[in-house]
């Protein structure tokens, strides 16, 4: 079975995909975090198993240290 818009919408869908599963880490290098590697591995890691790790990583990149402000 085909997709209607070929190949590029399978392809799309993955992109946002892949995006909205590193949004966290996304946010962190945007606000230059201190802590952005840890955001990243906690992201990709803890992600994989049932998505904790990505709700403590989408926490954690709006908490800024207060030594960093």
């Amino acid at each position: 079975m085909s997709s209607p818009y070929g190949d590029s919408g399978i392809v799309l869908v993955i992109l946002i995909g892949i995006a909205l599963y590193l949004l966290p880490t996304i946010i962190a290098v945007l606000k230059n975090h201190p802590y952005k590697v840890a955001i990243f591995l906690t992201n990709l890691l803890g992600g994989l198993f049932g998505g904790v790790g990505w709700v403590v990583a989408i926490v954690w990149c709006f908490v800024v240290p207060k030594s960093s402000r």
